[in-house]
C-alpha cells in the first residue's frame, strides 16, 4: 500500500451534501448499488487505523471554482409548468415561495448549492489499482446522481503517488472525521460523526473534522 492522489473529472456540476464525502463511504454506497452487497473490510482498498479507514475527504480546487444555488420541482408536467406563476406566492421582499399542495397532489421542492468544478479530490493510503477498479462502479458525487448531477468522467481519471500520506492530515488539519482520541496534532474543529459506513445509521463520536474544503493548487501534494 502507497500513499496517493485520486483525482476524477466531473461532467456536471456537484450537489453538496452536509456531509464529508469520504471516499470509502463513496465507494461503498456505489458497490452497494451495484450489488446488493458491502465490501467487508479487507475488500476495501485502503489501509485502516482503528474503525478508519485512510480515506480522505472529497476536496474541490480553488481554481475554476463556482458555487450556486439550485432549485429542483418534484413532478412537473407540461400543463404544471403554465401554472407555476400562479401557484407563486408573494412574499415580502419581493420574493417568491412555491406552492406545494399536499396529499396525491403534493409536489416537492428542493433547494441546493451547487459546485461547479472540473475535478474532485481524494488523499488516500492504500492499493491505487484496486481503488480505480472499485471506482468504476461510482457514477456521480455528491446529491441527486440518478440525475446526472456530479457525473464522473471516468476516461479521465488520475491517480498520483505521494511521498506522504495525507489521507489523515494534511498541511496540520484534519483531512476526514478523525475520533478525538486519535487525533495528535494541533486543536480542530470538532462535531459528532460516523467514523464508517453505513455513515447515516452507525453510531456517532466526537471527532476532529476538516475546516476546509477547498485547496489552492499550492496546497495540492505532490
Amino acid at each position: 500500500m502507497i500513499p496517493f492522489m485520486l483525482k476524477v473529472p466531473v461532467l456536471t456540476p456537484v450537489l453538496r451534501t452536509g456531509g464529508y464525502l469520504t471516499l470509502d463511504g463513496i465507494i461503498q454506497d456505489a458497490y452497494f448499488r451495484s450489488t446488493g452487497r458491502l465490501l467487508s473490510d479487507d475488500e476495501m482498498p485502503f489501509a485502516k487505523e482503528g474503525e478508519v479507514f485512510h480515506a480522505s475527504a472529497c476536496f474541490f480546487p480553488l481554481q475554476d471554482l463556482a458555487y450556486g444555488n439550485l432549485t429542483l420541482y418534484g413532478r412537473l408536467q407540461h400543463d404544471e409548468l403554465r401554472s407555476l406563476p400562479e401557484r407563486a406566492l408573494p412574499k415580502r421582499g419581493g420574493r417568491y415561495t412555491y406552492e406545494s399542495a399536499s396529499g396525491e397532489m403534493k409536489a416537492p421542492k428542493g433547494s441546493f448549492q451547487t459546485v461547479n468544478t472540473p475535478f474532485v479530490m481524494w488523499f488516500c493510503f492504500g492499493d491505487p489499482d484496486k481503488t480505480l477498479d472499485l471506482l468504476g462502479h461510482v457514477q456521480g458525487i455528491g446529491r441527486k446522481i440518478g440525475m446526472g448531477w456530479g457525473s464522473v468522467d471516468h476516461e479521465n481519471v488520475s491517480i498520483t503517488t505521494l511521498q506522504e500520506d495525507a489521507s489523515f492530515v494534511l498541511h496540520g488539519n484534519a483531512a476526514r472525521p478523525i475520533p478525538v482520541e486519535m487525533w495528535q496534532g494541533r486543536p480542530q474543529q470538532r462535531r459528532y460523526c460516523a467514523i464508517r459506513y453505513p455513515y447515516w445509521s452507525s453510531k456517532q463520536v466526537e471527532c476532529v473534522v476538516p475546516t476546509a474544503k477547498v485547496l489552492r493548487f499550492s496546497q495540492i501534494p505532490n
